[in-house]
């Protein structure tokens, strides 16, 4: 069952395919296509990969000029730092508490004037710099005094900055401000820190020993550096770090995670090829830049997956794409108009001329737009109206010789009938001077009398016919001293019926002269009609001598031969015609039928050697006007 589905779907497809190669509207539609197709697609593809390739540069560049800016904005912050570190040096009494706490060591904390001028101090630079999170200010005894911006948190009470690892390294500074890398200070509370980076400075004593008496360090919390590199972040699972220059991080935007594979990326030459630009973080590929912030050695590098950057791209072509196939479908909406517009008149032309070869020769093609479409239409309309007229002419030329043929066949039978009738008369009057032959004479006269006034026209009616074909076979019967009957059998209501003039008398003289001639007594010459759909049959009846099947099969090759040579010449109709016995007999009648009412009608033989012989006359029921007398049947 299913070989048989599938065989069918192939034999349904295969059709479809034969017939699209025929079709010239699938030609014009799918060639529209490929030539639109094709080339938008090479252009869309092509421009797609050129955008994406610029994309991606023009992304890792402006990235470049992103790093460096925040980079710069880094270094500033810094510079910022130092600068606010320098100012205790130039303020006078700042310097000179100081000094004092410094040489009288009075008390485990700073007094309360040191304190009260420190702590403006620390407020003017918390005012000053926004994102700066704490200042602290301490001696070499490990005393301290500490301002944090945010108000709900402090530091811790043992916090000591002598203790520090960062502590050595301000001293060995020799009064120049150090920028410390990402550490921590202690909070107030349970293991509470806050990560910070901070600038640090010893403040040396100028009035002095030139040695230092305090340090001060100004911090920054590594959190407020997320606005200033999370902008930076602009595709999806980019992460931007601060490295100093031993590989410490500073900052992760990604938060806490295990980065010693990234550390190599700081030590790449930046050529500003994309390709230069690439690393591999854990099997998979990684899109980078770095920058130096000035002043610091530190490095700033952001860097995200390769793909996330593909899959954008890839969004974009895929805009594309769908583009593009809008642009088809219109392209093939326009392609099918364009093309049904094309081969509409060309169909409608094929549509009409079978028409025409099936016999509708009153077909007419609308104009339509004056193309060369519009000229072969016109040109066939041209044809079609010659050939309407050629047909008329040779309509009328053959009713002509029809009418012709018909004139020519009337005079060969009324000269050869009158010859016999007088040939008859004159034996008559030789043999028998009586009454037979003032009979004779009278019924031959009524015969012409009917030739003469119905000569006019082609068709008579059965009845009139029948009158004259009685008074024929009267004279027949006296010229044979009465040895056959006669007979008419049929429907009256047949006598309105229109019929050929002269179609029975040629046959009855058939059946008395070569089937009754040569019978002494008890012949029977019979007439009847019967009606089968829309024609009407006659049916001459001897019971005469009969044909042998020889004769029999000669003279329907001769009524056949009749209407296959109608277009022979009279001279050769003549040969055809005329027999041993001189009776111009059916095959005159056979044609005369044919001629006037078609090749459907004529005359058909049957015949039994030593008994009978009966042919049968084949007519349309017409009436007077020549339709069809059914109604008349009706009646």
């Amino acid at each position: 069952m299913r070989r048989r589905r599938w065989r069918r779907l192939r034999l349904r497809f295969g059709r479809a395919v034969s017939l699209s190669r025929r079709s010239l509207t699938f030609k014009l539609i799918g060639g529209f296509v490929v030539l639109i197709f094709i080339p938008m697609l090479a252009i869309i593809l092509i421009s797609s990969y050129v955008y994406n390739y610029n994309q991606k540069s023009n992304y890792i560049s402006s990235l470049n000029v992103m790093v460096n800016q925040a980079a710069d904005q880094l270094s500033m912050y810094i510079k910022d730092m130092k600068y606010l570190s320098e100012i205790p040096l130039n303020d006078a009494e700042i310097m000179q508490e100081l000094h004092d706490n410094a040489i009288h060591n009075r008390n485990y904390y700073f007094d309360l004037r040191t304190q009260g001028i420190l702590m403006s101090f620390m407020e003017s630079t918390l005012f000053y710099k926004k994102e700066i999170s704490s200042v602290v200010v301490f001696d070499m005894a490990g005393r301290s005094i500490n301002k944090l911006r945010d108000t709900d948190i402090n530091l811790a009470a043992d916090f000591n900055p002598v203790g520090e690892r960062w502590y050595p390294a301000l001293i060995a500074a020799e009064g120049e401000s150090v920028l410390l890398p990402r550490h921590r200070l202690k909070l107030v509370g349970e293991e509470r820190y806050m990560d910070v980076i901070s600038v640090g400075k010893a403040l040396r004593d100028y009035n002095g020993s030139f040695e230092p008496v305090a340090g001060i360090l100004i911090s920054l919390k590594v959190e407020e550096l997320a606005p200033l590199f999370q902008a930076l972040n602009v595709v999806n699972r980019q992460r931007t770090i601060v490295i100093d220059e031993e590989g410490q991080f500073i900052y992760d935007s990604g938060g806490a995670a295990d980065h010693s594979s990234l550390i190599a990326a700081q030590v790449l030459d930046d050529s500003g090829d994309v390709k230069a630009n690439q690393l591999n973080i854990g099997g998979e590929s990684y899109v980078r830049t770095r920058t130096v912030v000035s002043e610091t050695g530190w490095s700033v590098i952001s860097f995200f997956p390769k793909k996330e950057l593909n899959v954008s791209n890839t969004t974009t072509t895929i805009y594309a794409l769908l583009l593009m196939s809008g642009c088809v479908l219109i392209a093939l909406s326009v392609s099918v108009w364009f093309a049904v517009r094309l081969t509409l008149p060309i169909k409608r032309l094929s549509a009409t001329m079978k028409r025409v070869q099936q016999g509708n020769l009153h077909m007419k093609l609308r104009r339509g737009d004056k193309n060369e479409i519009f000229q072969i239409s016109h040109e066939f309309n041209k044809m079609i109206k010659k050939i309407n007229g050629l047909i008329r002419m040779l309509f009328v030329a053959q009713l002509k010789q029809k009418e012709a043929e018909l004139n020519a066949l009337k005079l060969q039978i009324h000269p050869h009938f009158l010859f016999n009738t007088l040939e008859s008369i004159h034996m008559m009057a030789e043999l028998n001077d009586d009454a037979d032959t003032s009979r004779m004479a009278r019924m031959l006269g009524k015969f012409y009398r009917y030739y003469i006034t119905e000569n006019t026209n082609e068709t008579v009616s059965l009845k009139k016919e029948l009158d004259h074909l009685t008074s024929y076979v009267e004279l027949q019967k006296i010229r044979f001293g009465n040895r056959f009957a006669w007979e008419v059998q049929f429907d009256e209501r047949l006598y309105a019926c229109e019929i050929l003039k002269f179609v029975f008398q040629p046959i009855v003289e058939n059946a008395i002269v070569h089937g009754l001639a040569d019978t002494p007594a008890g012949g029977l010459l019979s007439l009847s009609g019967t009606v089968s759909g829309q024609t009407a049959q006659f049916r001459i009846r001897d019971n005469g001598c009969g044909m042998t099947s020889r004769q029999l099969t000669e003279l329907r090759a001769k009524l056949e031969g009749a209407a296959v040579t109608k277009q022979e010449t009279a001279a050769q109709e003549r040969d055809i015609q005329t027999v041993e016995t001189g009776g111009l007999g059916m095959g005159n009648v056979n044609e005369r039928l044919k001629l006037y009412y078609g090749d459907a009608y004529g005359l058909s033989v049957e015949s039994e050697e030593g008994a009978c012989t009966c042919v049968t006359l084949t007519l349309p029921l017409q009436a007077k006007d020549g339709a069809f007398a059914l109604e008349l049947l009706r009646k």
